[in-house]
């Protein structure tokens, strides 16, 4: 692999399709306390309690589509054909605004709610006010297969969690299921100059940066509007994590960003003393510590 080669940036995307959000904001197109059914009237059974800080923020209560059997089965299903089998198979977790919950459905949702705003396509506003502005000329959204030289991705069969046996190569796999929770393709000098922007102020205003960074608790994280932090022995790291078809990714940058760092591994999932030595790799590296043997 190469450091410019590109990859699957999984919920990395999130962090994206917020972005947008919050620029429709600034607009007037859209407000944070929109309901679900003020844009999409008929699509939840609840969306008249679910305000769009609520899907942001993954506060609402809603089911995981991930945790569906038929994303094993290789079929293509659209966002809205995911979201109701989430909600067939499971029945929303609790009130919204309880607590967090991360669910990628929230994310479909909002993917939803920015292509009737517009009138135009999740994949036309990523270009239009994202990759394009900013240069980002490896990232692209990209529900299918990845196009290009790019770093393969490997799935080791599993059970229960624990590896069972070797890796197969997911890199000519689709991602038709990920949609705006999880499909964008980028690689990591484009990820690092994205997170510069937002974290710098100039891709979402100072203000509405700081809507992004309204966190609440997330485990032993903290999550704010498609941004999350992270805690390390040399302070909070701001960005976002991803996994999707055999690779992960981590983007961690200082407050305003001067200090970067980001990851990727073309395996998942992991054997507990790879993913200890990966934690201990992204900490070095935001840190700027001596990786030691």
């Amino acid at each position: 692999m190469r450091p410019e080669d590109r990859f699957r940036i999984g919920s990395i995307t999130k962090t994206l399709v917020a972005a947008i959000v919050l620029q429709l904001v600034e607009e007037g197109q859209l407000s944070l306390g929109d309901r679900v059914s003020d844009w999409l009237p008929h699509l939840l059974p609840n969306g008249e309690e679910i305000t769009l800080r609520h899907l942001l923020q993954h506060t609402s209560g809603l089911p995981d589509y991930m945790d569906l059997p038929e994303l094993r089965s290789g079929a293509a299903h659209g966002p809205r054909e995911l979201i109701e089998l989430a909600l067939t198979n499971s029945p929303a977790r609790e009130a919204p605004g309880t607590r967090f919950s991360y669910a990628s459905t929230n994310y479909l949702v909002l993917q939803l709610v920015i292509e009737t705003a517009t009138g135009s396509t999740l994949a036309h506003e990523l270009e239009q006010r994202i990759f394009r502005p900013l240069q980002l000329d490896h990232s692209s959204f990209a529900p299918l297969r990845i196009s290009g030289p790019h770093a393969r991705g490997y799935r080791a069969p599993s059970h229960a969690g624990i590896v069972t046996g070797a890796p197969v190569a997911t890199s000519g796999e689709d991602a038709a299921w990920a949609w705006g929770a999880g499909a964008v393709v980028s690689n990591a000098d484009d990820l690092a100059r994205m997170f510069r922007a937002l974290l710098g102020g100039s891709l979402v205003t100072p203000e509405r940066l700081e809507e992004m960074r309204s966190v609440v608790p997330a485990g032993r994280n903290k999550y704010g509007l498609g941004l999350a932090s992270f805690p390390t022995p040399c302070g909070p790291a701001w960005g976002h994590t991803g996994n999707v078809g055999g690779y992960v990714t981590v983007a961690w940058n200082s407050a305003n960003a001067s200090r970067q760092a980001v990851l990727m591994i073309n395996t998942y999932p992991l054997p507990p003393e790879l993913e200890e030595e990966l934690r201990r790799a992204q900490i070095a590296a935001f840190c700027g510590w001596r990786l030691t043997p």
